[in-house]
């Protein structure tokens, strides 16, 4: 067994749900973290390793570019 294979890989612990929202733009579908994520909300459920500071980190160089004045929480 080599280190790549001895590694622990994530899995995931259930079905994240989607739900169908209709607006005057029509149809999309979407999940709990892309609609945290478009009120501007970064939602962390995990300790902070490299991984999850990496992830936290683009979602806030994201938003920051998107709306520099609004509020991220």
């Amino acid at each position: 067994m080599n280190s790549q294979n001895s590694q622990i890989q994530p899995q995931a612990r259930y079905i994240l749900p989607s739900f169908i929202e209709h607006s005057s733009f029509g149809v999309k579908e979407s999940n709990p973290y892309n609609k945290l994520f478009e009120e501007r909300i970064i939602f962390l459920g995990v300790q902070v390793d490299d991984a999850s500071a990496n992830d936290i980190m683009a979602q806030l160089l994201v938003l920051e570019s998107l709306d520099p004045d609004r509020d991220i929480t």
